[in-house]
């Protein structure tokens, strides 16, 4: 009979010490859930933050036209060099115009025209092609238009 008392104060002490481990992981996740809350709080602070600045944009550039004017001056320019392609048999070239805009507000606008007729046409008749895209300015004056002619 000692020995199943033996066992059993054995057995109870490995549930006493079970039970003691787990008041201390407990206690512990307790001290966690304060830091996982202000964890929780400083990143919704954080979003917060983000969410509700006010993004400040280069819009207005002092040179006396908005977005939108620029938008309808490109549309202007699409249709006349369109136009111009047209007149040298080139219906349905690919127009490629790009800007970057300079911190001071002054656009430079790369035109790259594509057509495979390009190819056909003659040393003469393509730098004529180019010139008059050249001379085709862009509306702003203080734009700048670069053209480059692929085939």
């Amino acid at each position: 009979m000692g020995r199943r008392m033996e066992l059993y104060s054995r057995v109870e002490e490995q549930r006493r010490n079970r039970r003691a481990a787990g008041r201390r992981r407990s206690g512990q996740k307790k001290e966690g859930r304060g830091a996982d809350a202000l964890i929780l709080l400083l990143l919704l602070l954080i979003g917060l933050f983000c969410v509700t600045m006010r993004v400040q944009g280069n819009e207005a550039h002092g040179s006396g036209y908005d977005e939108a004017a620029y938008d309808e001056l490109e549309k202007v320019y699409c249709t006349e060099v369109h136009g111009l392609l047209m007149d040298y048999g080139l219906h349905n070239s690919g127009m490629n115009l790009t800007k970057i805009t300079q911190p001071d507000g002054v656009r430079e606008y790369r035109l790259e025209v594509h057509h495979a007729g390009i190819a056909r046409l003659t040393g003469t008749e393509r730098e004529s092609l180019q010139e008059g895209l050249e001379i085709l300015s862009f509306p702003d004056e203080k734009s700048t238009v670069i053209v480059r002619l692929s085939f």
